[in-house]
């Protein structure tokens, strides 16, 4: 990776820079999950023997090579290519692959148990549930009309309170202020890397569930799902509803033994892209549930900027 960023970085002519950006950062293919097969839908249970064998930089520590990368970084944000192939082809994929998946009984026992875990969880849900409403997703769209100070209409009520009370009441005009919703969009990022064997898989596993079903009690139905490792693979977009074959696909590609690889940056422009298909005026979050472990560190920096052009912000949880 550091020659290749040198390369580009001593290259005077703009064709062959473009050129070289887009060997550098090639258009992400974004898989699907695989099939769910009898064998492999047990969720499995991890033990670690060292279980803080990781370090935490400094909230002031500087990023590697950073100065070589801005220069770099205009090329990148302004590429005619497409980052992900999320709307040419991935979407279409995954709807396919929910119109075949057939419903077993095992993926019935699955979703049973997903249920019982979130019955256990209720306390920390009915928590996170409250933070979510009244910080992070707050109400930002409202449907029914309240008399106001100010306004695009009379408000008939107000109106003739205010006539009775020789105009001392001023709340004369109509304005939508109850009948609160939340319009948000939220995608998970979910680090499946070998990193993550042992306890950390474990706590992992609770923190997607506290996680989704406090999204759930929000109504939050613009909610996307990705796993990352060694690739980057879509679980769900805000078109699928949560039931028992997205509750199974998932359980069935927890696995944190197979990705030997941990491509983060990459899984974060798949929730860029996944994020600006959705029409929606409130909060765009992407919530990055991961040890801290990365084998994109020079990308991943290109990617943070990108998003932040975009109006999304990143949320890493560390585990």
């Amino acid at each position: 990776m550091y020659q290749m960023i040198k390369a580009c970085l001593t290259t005077s002519s703009s064709a062959t820079t473009a050129a070289t950006s887009k060997s550098i950062f090639p258009i992400i293919n974004i898989k699907m999950p695989n099939k769910i097969e009898e064998s492999n839908i047990e969720k499995l249970k991890y033990n670690a023997e060292n279980q803080s064998s990781y370090t935490i930089s400094s909230p002031t520590a500087t990023i590697p090579k950073l100065t070589e990368l801005k220069s770099q970084l205009m090329n990148y944000l302004s590429r005619s290519d497409e980052y992900t192939n999320y709307a040419s082809k991935a979407i279409d994929e995954l709807r396919q692959y929910y119109h075949k998946l057939e419903i077993t009984s095992k993926m019935q026992d699955i979703e049973k148990n997903w249920i019982a875990d979130e019955f256990a969880f209720s306390s920390l849900i009915d928590d996170l549930t409250v933070a979510f409403g009244d910080v992070v997703f707050p109400y930002n769209k409202f449907t029914r009309r309240r008399a106001a100070l100010r306004g695009s209409s009379l408000y008939l009520p107000g109106l003739i309170k205010a006539m009775t009370t020789e105009w001392s009441y001023k709340k004369i005009f109509s304005a939508k202020l109850a009948g609160g919703k939340r319009e948000h969009a939220v995608c998970l990022a979910i680090d499946v890397s070998t990193s993550m064997f042992g306890t950390l898989s474990s706590g992992i596993m609770d923190g997607i569930i506290v996680l989704i079903g406090a999204l759930k009690k929000l109504n939050l139905d613009n909610c996307g799902i990705i796993l990352f490792g060694r690739e980057v693979r879509l679980i769900k977009t805000n078109e699928q509803s949560w039931d028992t074959g997205c509750i199974s696909t998932l359980i069935n590609e927890l696995r944190f033994d197979q990705d030997d690889d941990t491509r983060d940056a990459d899984a974060i422009e798949a929730a860029i892209d996944l994020l600006n298909q959705c029409s929606v005026r409130g909060e765009k979050k992407i919530f990055i549930l991961t040890d801290g472990y990365t084998n994109c560190a020079s990308h991943i920096t290109m990617v943070q900027r990108r998003a932040e052009d975009n109006g999304i912000d990143l949320v890493a949880i560390a585990l």
